[in-house]
């Protein structure tokens, strides 16, 4: 997914809803899927996870490039 995710950011569209309104806002929020994706490749690396503050930040980030590509899952086309 984190590789279609950097292939869209070529792409000759961008959908103008949400947070979007230009291919450099649609850029923003396809790196913020593409983060979340890589930081819960990252969190399976954690023992104990709640103890760490690290982890904590990458659960952000997980939540937050999911939250996206929720709302953008339907637009997500080239």
């Amino acid at each position: 997914m984190i590789q279609v995710l950097e292939d869209f950011k070529t792409g000759m569209g961008y959908p103008v809803t949400g947070e979007v309104g230009s291919m450099e806002d649609w850029i923003k929020v396809l790196t913020e899927m593409q983060d979340g994706f890589k930081a819960h490749i990252e969190m399976a690396n954690f023992a104990h996870p709640s103890s760490s503050p690290e982890y904590v930040e990458l659960d952000k980030k997980f939540r937050r490039g999911m939250e996206l590509f929720t709302e953008y899952y339907g637009t997500l086309w080239d």
